[in-house]
């Protein structure tokens, strides 16, 4: 813990090892997917995707990472993130572990519109709400949402507060200033920031969003917030083994993955970037006698485990 106050904390992470270093000029690259180290050459361990993989994951929850290292006396991975501290007395309803694969049958086609003026983040809500069933159109800022809002009539908007050209703030009074006009029933908007100060959640509330999700987003929350605004209905996968028995399957019937060394180079790209969609075409590629793992890798993907894909790959 480096500091607290009621509000916010930050921690640290240090991670040390006594290995045999790195030399300064591996350093610069060294988080670039698919880099590997002098040591790590030789050792022939891992494809090079571990710390890039690692970075996206630090930069998501807001983050940076460094390294130092000096040849013959070891390396040191630090970063600092910033979180909210919850009283012991925090309400917390009890999210349901299990995980959900589609909306259920008969439900309607809900439009949900996703403004945020980075990239990565409309990105990575499309790829926790496209497969499973909504329809989602994105905007990178104000002007643009406004636009969709009055072309397309979401059922949902996902506003981020923070934009240039105009912000959420601004998009959100504007949408209810004219719903108001037109007396038309108001579009739920949730509001998404990074920070969670209760000042920030006033102004939001106050310029007419429904609800506030902190940033780096937590799928079980989104799910639940589109349940409680929508009323969605979801499709549930049947209980799996336990992930210790699962991973044990995977290890044994890892020597019978015999595809080509590109399309394994194309998998791990696609994990690396998050793309559950280049996954499943990639899947789709292994013959019918590799089934058994292919239902594995599709748990992983359902599950969002890339990191246990890469795993995999590594060790084939």
């Amino acid at each position: 813990l480096i500091s607290q106050t009621k509000t916010e904390a930050r921690l640290g992470f240090r991670v040390q090892d006594t290995g045999v270093g790195m030399k300064q000029e591996e350093l610069v690259n060294l988080f670039n997917p698919f880099v590997q180290t002098e040591a790590g050459i030789h050792s022939k361990q891992g494809t090079g995707l571990g710390l890039a993989i690692t970075q996206r994951y630090v930069d998501f929850l807001g983050g940076s990472i460094t390294v130092d290292s000096q040849l013959g006396e070891g390396t040191t991975f630090q970063f600092e993130i910033q979180v909210t501290p919850l009283e012991t007395t925090v309400e917390a309803e009890e999210i349901a572990t299990r995980q959900v694969v589609g909306l259920a049958a008969d439900q309607p086609e809900y439009r949900l519109l996703i403004v945020d003026d980075q990239p990565v983040n409309r990105q990575l809500l499309r790829q926790i709400l496209d497969p499973l069933g909504f329809v989602t159109q994105d905007a990178e800022n104000g002007e643009e949402a406004l636009v969709l809002w009055e072309t397309w009539q979401p059922d949902l908007i996902w506003m981020d507060m923070r934009m240039p050209v105009m912000d959420g703030y601004e998009a959100t009074q504007s949408i209810r200033q004219q719903e108001s006009q037109r007396d038309k029933k108001p579009t739920p908007i949730l509001a998404l920031t990074a920070s969670a100060f209760d000042d920030q959640r006033d102004i939001a509330f106050n310029a007419g969003c429904d609800d506030f999700v902190s940033k780096p987003f937590r799928i079980p929350i989104i799910l639940e917030k589109l349940e409680q605004y929508l009323q969605v209905r979801y499709r549930y996968a049947e209980e799996s083994p336990p992930a210790s028995a699962a991973d044990a399957a995977v290890e044994e019937s890892l020597p019978a993955l015999q595809m080509p060394e590109e399309w394994k180079t194309a998998v791990s790209e696609a994990c690396l970037a998050l793309d559950p969609f280049a996954i499943e075409e990639l899947l789709a590629e292994m013959p019918a006698e590799q089934a058994g793992l292919k239902n594995q890798f599709k748990n992983y993907l359902d599950h969002f485990a890339y990191d246990k894909i890469l795993q995999c790959l590594e060790e084939a």
